[in-house]
């Protein structure tokens, strides 16, 4: 009887422990420019024409309250999407170990997440 291993995929328990990003030093950093962007969006996009545009009479006929959380439901739901669409495949990536060498378009497992060397002879090797 084959070895069956009841309790699923345990690849996740072999990740190492390595720093997730090369750009963890600078989060801070970029999550004030994100902040700074969306906050120019909803000024100078949502505000100023693009819901009167879209939404026309609705829109103009709220008053300031009820104009501020409707901005601000369309900002939240469109930060959503946008989470959502980005994070996919990170989240497939590392849930079902799908990282694909770009050379030999084969899984490669052997490799560390993210590839860090791209040469033909190492990509090779998997």
């Amino acid at each position: 009887m084959p070895d069956l291993d009841i309790h699923g995929d345990q690849h996740i328990k072999n990740v190492p422990l390595t720093p997730l990003s090369i750009l963890s030093p600078y989060s801070a950093l970029i999550l004030s420019i994100v902040l700074v962007i969306l906050f120019l969006i909803k000024q100078y996009i949502f505000d100023a024409f693009l819901l009167r545009w879209l939404y026309r009479e609705k829109y103009t006929a709220l008053n300031d309250v009820a104009r501020r959380g409707f901005v601000n439901h369309h900002m939240a739901g469109g930060m959503k999407a946008l989470i959502l669409v980005v994070g996919v495949y990170p989240f497939i990536d590392v849930a079902f170990r799908c990282v694909l060498n770009p050379l030999s378009s084969l899984p490669c497992s052997h490799h560390p997440h993210p590839l860090p060397n791209l040469s033909p002879s190492s990509c090779f090797q998997c």
